[in-house]
């Protein structure tokens, strides 16, 4: 039973060192000494102790032999394994009643005892070995005293505790993968070498992938909504209105050159273009909320995205819980006035009939000009004052302020240009030096406001943040910048990204 090199040794006795990497190998364990290891293996087996020959006085040499070697083999396997005749180095298994028998060399996994160990510290090169179910439990930290494989690499779960797998895990992860997939019941069953199709089901573990679905689908959707505008952007995408290319028609008739007051104006009404700045529009651009401490959750949402309500009692529980000395006073003060004289019902109707707020892109209306329009043609917007207009309080809004503050003193530059070569233009600088006296005072409250409220990122996880239960939830589930936690979540992910790109 010995190695041919052993047997072949001239010498009855066997020198410790020569045994190395023809009988055992390792590390040695924590004190890096295979010698000993050799020796406590062999004493602990067998009984045998070997013969020791002092080299000087910090060395010994150790000898076993031949016969001390076989016998250490033979009692190995004897208490590991059944080393009766017929079967020696044979695995055996009953199937349906009758025993099938398998020689270890037809086995697909065999290595010497001690290698299936992670840390190999002492493997017996001539005990081979079929690999068992309690090595991959231990390779998969199943085993609290055995080295894993996640041990190895120091890879601990999000908590810092250790990782753990459970070694029927990979098999069903299988199954699970073929489920996602669209993978039949029989193809499956063929696959994991079953016979009953309806057990299937009992190993697919598409239920851990469920919480992910609506994620993962969200987060396949805003890429394909990221890649459809980068591609509309491209010349590629952009359709032609002619398949063959045309030659320009010069008109006949060539418009007038227009005057130097016409271009003037033309330009003075370009720049005073309202650009699209909203709430929502600010929100999307942000991702990013100013809270007000004092505000619940709905009016916080509903402020920085000028989102105020449809209804009347939408409207009125708004401003209920959003009058302040800088939002609606004259109207606050009133309501206050009624309901400190006992007076709630016309207090109520006071909100009521003032539950007007209607969102412009730059602050809001209290008119129903939804419904009626504006008499004065929006003329809040470049800054002329206007007792139905107010600030809101939304994200942007400060910015806005100073947006069009700077356009004004642009254009009252060009009017004071325009009233030195014509004096007419002198009523409408006066008006303009009016709108951006309004709109700097406009600016200062927005600018106040806002210094009074705490800036919070809708992806973070600050207890102010209105979606903090929400993001709370997605960290948790390791969806944002992080690794789902099972392999299941992650296929899940890529399978429906696979499957757009297919459907286009």
């Amino acid at each position: 039973m010995l190695p041919g090199k052993i047997a072949d040794f001239p010498d009855e006795w066997i020198e410790q060192n020569y045994l190395e990497d023809i009988m055992f190998s390792g590390s040695g364990g924590s004190r890096n000494d295979l010698g000993k290891s050799i020796r406590n293996s062999i004493a602990n087996f067998s009984g045998h102790k070997p013969k020791v020959i002092p080299v000087h006085k910090q060395k010994n040499s150790w000898y076993f032999t031949k016969e001390q070697l076989n016998d250490y083999v033979y009692q190995r396997y004897a208490q590991a394994k059944n080393f009766e005749p017929g079967h020696q180095c044979i695995i055996s298994a009953k199937n349906n009643g009758d025993w099938e028998h398998f020689n270890y060399e037809d086995l697909m996994f065999i290595m010497p005892e001690g290698a299936f160990g992670i840390g190999k510290d002492f493997v017996s090169l001539q005990h081979i070995f079929p690999l068992d179910e309690n090595s991959i439990e231990a390779w998969l930290g199943g085993t609290q005293n055995r080295k894993s494989i996640f041990d190895h690499f120091n890879l601990f779960e999000d908590d810092g505790s250790r990782v753990i797998i459970k070694k029927h895990v990979p098999r069903h992860n299988i199954n699970t993968f073929l489920a996602i997939a669209g993978v039949t019941d029989h193809i499956q069953a063929i696959l994991m070498g079953r016979v009953d199709i309806t057990q299937n089901k009992h190993y697919q573990h598409q239920a851990e992938s469920q919480s992910y679905q609506t994620a993962s689908l969200a987060i396949n959707m805003l890429e394909k909504a990221y890649d459809e505008n980068n591609q509309a952007l491209t010349k590629s995408f952009q359709l032609s209105l002619f398949t063959t290319q045309q030659k320009p028609c010069i008109p006949v008739n060539l418009p007038s050159p227009r005057t130097e007051v016409s271009r003037r104006m033309a330009a003075l009404s370009r720049s005073s273009k309202t650009v699209k700045n909203t709430g929502v529009g600010n929100v999307k651009l942000t991702t990013s909320l100013m809270i007000n401490p004092e505000l619940n959750t709905e009016h916080n949402l509903k402020q920085n995205m000028q989102t105020f309500g449809e209804t009347t009692a939408e409207v009125v529980d708004y401003i209920t819980g959003t009058m302040s000395d800088k939002f609606l006073p004259e109207l606050k003060r009133a309501h206050d006035k009624l309901v400190q004289q006992n007076l709630a019902d016309k207090a109520k109707s006071l909100l009521q009939r003032h539950a007007k707020l209607h969102p412009l892109g730059f602050g809001a209306c209290t008119r129903d000009v939804a419904r009626w329009g504006c008499p004065h043609a929006l003329k809040c917007q470049s800054g002329l004052p206007c007792g139905y207009f107010t600030l809101t309080g939304r994200l942007g809004e400060a910015e806005e302020a100073s947006r069009r503050l700077s356009n004004k003193r642009k254009e009252i530059i060009q009017l004071r240009k325009l009233t030195i070569v014509n004096p007419s233009f002198m009523l409408a600088l006066k008006e303009q030096e009016e709108a951006l006296i309004v709109l700097e005072a406009l600016e200062a409250d927005a600018i106040k406001v806002q210094g009074e409220k705490k800036l919070v990122s809708l992806f973070s996880d600050d207890l102010n943040n209105p979606l903090y239960k929400v993001i709370e939830r997605i960290n948790k589930q390791m969806l944002i910048g992080k690794t789902p936690k099972t392999l299941a979540d992650l296929f899940f992910i890529e399978q429906k990204r696979i499957e757009r790109n297919n459907n286009g």
